[in-house]
């Protein structure tokens, strides 16, 4: 099928229409594009509803708001992985900061 953009309108009535019932297959054939770019639309869309609804409810209730933090914490303190990307990006910063100081010695002389 030949690659086709869709305009803003074109978005939205995609999605209502998957809102209302309609097909994936049924829409890719009505605005000449493929099930795949159909998909990628509504997932799309509801990714950022969702990303919405948190942000929503992370300003709002206090309760998610800790919770969501004590899941990162969590997380942050039993995954192997997130330490060792802590302890490079520390190196990483130190190094960098090295290198700066030399930069600005270098240049004053």
């Amino acid at each position: 099928m030949a690659k086709r953009k869709l305009t803003e309108e074109q978005k939205k009535s995609l999605i209502k229409l998957s809102a209302c019932g309609v097909t994936n297959y049924s829409l890719a054939k009505k605005f000449g594009i493929s099930l795949t770019t159909v998909k990628y639309h509504i997932d799309n869309n509801y990714k950022i509803k969702c990303q919405n609804n948190y942000k929503r409810k992370y300003k709002e209730d206090p309760e998610f708001r800790k919770r969501i933090l004590s899941s990162i914490l969590k997380y942050q303190r039993t995954n192997p992985n997130y330490k060792k990307y802590l302890e490079n990006t520390k190196e990483k910063r130190r190094e960098y900061q090295r290198n700066y100081r030399l930069r600005q010695k270098l240049q004053k002389s």
